[in-house]
């Protein structure tokens, strides 16, 4: 059976979106991470709710793009752990940004964005709307982030922040092998065996007669 091409960034869109039908449940509040009290349940929680519907079509429009193109390039258990490790961190960051109170998963989509962009560098992705190389959609959206604090009630630091997190992240992941490199791994691994087989079979007999004569 054919698996996903990208099970994770899906997966973790999904559950976006079941947490955003949950709030209409039981309302956005106890999925906003204070800073008075951060160390809580709240922690995870934050990152998975967000406080309107347009908030969180924009998240997941650059959660499932720049995720996907994450995926095929660092593989499922790498962008799972850089979820994850993005969340939790920039989380942490807030009490030392002044912002009283966070939630949704923009920090998450930022970092993303960053790691795609640090990886392919000179390669063309879509940044404010606009293809344009990797190198230059980061020194934008960091320009952008700069610019917008204080303007909006929006957490634009802890967007920086997960830019840095996904940013260092992409630098220290190694890029995994294709599978065309693999499958040539393997043939010249075959060739070596065959090549030992022979010499055992038929060289070295030949070698230790002439040794003995």
């Amino acid at each position: 059976m054919r698996r996903s091409c990208c099970p994770v960034t899906l997966g973790f869109s999904s559950l976006l979106i079941l947490v955003f039908l949950l709030e209409q449940l039981v309302g956005v509040e106890p999925f906003v991470l204070h800073a008075s009290r951060f160390l809580s349940v709240q922690l995870i929680l934050s990152f998975l709710a967000h406080a309107s519907l347009a908030h969180l079509l924009s998240n997941l429009f650059g959660i499932l793009f720049f995720g996907i193109l994450l995926e095929a390039d660092i593989g499922s258990q790498r962008l799972a752990f850089l979820i994850l490790l993005s969340g939790i961190f920039v989380n942490l960051a807030l009490p030392l940004t002044g912002y009283e109170a966070v939630i949704g998963a923009s920090g998450i989509a930022y970092a993303l964005a960053a790691a795609v962009a640090i990886r392919k560098p000179f390669g063309m992705i879509l940044a404010l709307g606009i293809p344009m190389p990797g190198i230059l959609a980061i020194l934008l959206w960091i320009l952008q982030q700069v610019i917008l604090e204080g303007t909006r009630p929006i957490a634009y630091k802890l967007h920086l922040i997960g830019m840095l997190i996904g940013s260092i992240f992409a630098l220290l992941t190694p890029r995994p092998k294709r599978k065309e490199e693999v499958q040539r791994e393997e043939e010249t691994r075959e060739i070596d065996r065959l090549i030992d087989a022979y010499e055992e079979e038929y060289l070295l007999p030949d070698y230790e007669k002439d040794r003995k004569s």
